[in-house]
């Protein structure tokens, strides 16, 4: 008969990671439909190409974004394994709908292999740990709920790490290729791939040279194996030098390419900035040579707390290695404690009571925070009565002129019928022509007290979007005895530029 302070019978694994899905599933759910638009712009573009996907296949004509190095001749989708896992739940489904429930069920995906990782690795209460992720802070959980690839890119950091410990040739290598198919941040590998050859020249004195090239010629066989070859190393080297090998942007990028104010960060992620700093004061460097996952793990919290302190973007990727190096720094303290409880001792059935209390409560708290930040969102709907009058009301292809460059994404989702200027990042426009780009942004800033000869003689477009932020803009399109307005409500203004300059 079981003892009242011995562990309790364990539930098989199975069933326990059936829980922790449904749980994260219906958790994920809840915060998606908390909001009445998606979480993040470019979400919208995500849903759109998924739905093209699968409509049309994975190589499709792109011709909304002529001005930009997306254009028709050099376009490649970088996260085409990501569209091709979203593009079903837009077979039957909306597509903001379908991207909801695709982002719930991947990021319940995420926290079931996050539990089973640790149980192979034979780290204590998984279940707890896993709560400990959900909990840390809600910038993980709104980095998580953007419908984006970011949330694979941390299913395979998982992964990469399983098998770049065990040297499974194979796995390092369809890992490396499948993340180069789905998301353009796959070059992180490389550094996972260099601490895992530190950590085996450390603890064995060998070289382990060969998890460099597998990873490398996984990421080579993805950019090589795929119909958007080979545009998309053009695309790629694009991205890296004007987003990693600079310190300045050159434009005005997304929020996330900045760093968060650091007193902020400090309040709210705390949890795992304080679990990387508990994970280096219990851990003795010659336990390293007995647990290679400890010194792995904690070079990458130290590396992706660095790149957080660059950019928020890198929340995804520090979080879970900070609660990865706790829990490995912790696990000979947790073998203890377990044999203590087996020996009946109350104090540490005590202790993990008390853990798990407190995690649960933060773990509500942080999901309710959560919750009211994706309340926050615009609604789905913002731009729908502008992108609509523009697609019944214009000759199809035509040009519109839009003021900002992350209007895209939203006119794109709702109005396919036409093309634009510039979308998903400036750069794309600035790198493909400097000139025009600065044109573009000086009339967009109300710098252009003529806008409407402008638009026409350097973009060829005689419609005007704008949402109505942009009072600069509008005061003087307002004014022009060129433009008219053809459409406005609440939320955006559509102008005809109605007679020849």
């Amino acid at each position: 008969m079981h003892r009242p302070n011995s562990p309790p019978p364990c539930i098989r694994p199975s069933l326990q990671g059936a829980g922790i899905f449904l749980l994260a599933w219906l958790t994920f759910a809840v915060m998606q439909f908390a909001s009445p638009g998606l979480a993040g712009i470019d979400g919208y573009y995500h849903a759109t190409i998924a739905h093209i996907v699968w409509q049309h296949g994975i190589h499709f004509a792109f011709p909304y974004l002529p001005f930009t190095t997306l254009n028709a001749d050099h376009f490649v989708d970088m996260h085409m394994l990501f569209h091709i896992v979203q593009s079903p739940f837009t077979a039957w489904l909306p597509a903001d709908r379908a991207v909801k429930y695709a982002e719930a069920t991947f990021c319940a995906t995420l926290f079931t292999l996050f539990f089973f990782i640790l149980r192979l690795h034979r780290i204590r209460f998984p279940v707890l740990w896993t709560i400990f992720l959900f909990a840390a802070t809600p910038i993980f959980l709104y980095r998580l709920n953007l419908p984006r690839p970011p949330v694979f890119a941390v299913f395979y950091i998982l992964l990469a790490f399983h098998f770049l410990i065990h040297r499974h040739k194979t796995g390092i290598f369809l890992v490396a290729m499948a993340f180069a198919w789905t998301y353009k941040a796959f070059p992180i590998l490389i550094p996972m791939a260099l601490f895992a050859i530190i950590v085996f020249w450390h603890t064995e004195r060998k070289i382990a040279h060969e998890l460099l090239w597998l990873t490398l010629g996984g990421m080579a066989a993805g950019l090589i194996i795929t119909p958007w070859f080979p545009d998309n190393v053009i695309f790629l080297w694009d991205a890296i030098r004007m987003k990693i090998l600079t310190s300045n942007f050159h434009t005005h990028v997304g929020n996330e390419w900045y760093p968060y104010d650091t007193w902020y960060l400090l309040q709210r992620a705390y949890l795992p900035l304080a679990a990387v700093a508990i994970g280096l004061w219990i851990t003795d460097r010659h336990e390293w040579k007995s647990d290679p996952p400890r010194l792995f793990w904690m070079m990458m919290s130290l590396f992706w707390m660095v790149m957080l302190f660059k950019s928020r973007r890198f929340a995804e990727f520090f979080v879970p290695s900070a609660v990865m190096f706790l829990a490995f720094a912790l696990r000979p303290h947790l073998d203890q404690l377990t044999l203590r409880w087996q020996r009946s001792n109350w104090r540490p059935l005590a202790a993990i009571t008390a853990v798990s209390i407190m995690l649960v409560y933060t773990a509500t708290q942080t999901f309710s925070d959560e919750v009211k930040q994706m309340a926050g969102r615009a609604p789905i709907t913002a731009y729908a009565g502008g992108a609509n009058w523009l697609k019944n009301h214009t000759p199809k292809g035509s040009l519109v002129f839009h003021t900002d460059w992350d209007d895209f994404p939203r006119l794109f989702f709702f109005n396919q019928h036409n093309r634009y200027i510039v979308g998903l990042d400036p750069d794309y426009m600035r790198l493909h022509d400097a000139k025009l780009y600065q044109q573009w942004r000086n009339i967009s800033r109300g710098e252009n007290q003529h806008p409407a000869k402008s638009i026409l003689k350097q973009f060829g477009a005689r419609f005007v979007f704008t949402d109505n932020r942009h009072k600069k803009f509008r005061k003087y399109a307002d004014r022009s005895d060129l433009m008219r307005t053809v459409f406005h409500d609440t939320y955006t203004t559509v102008y005809e530029i109605i007679n020849s300059p």
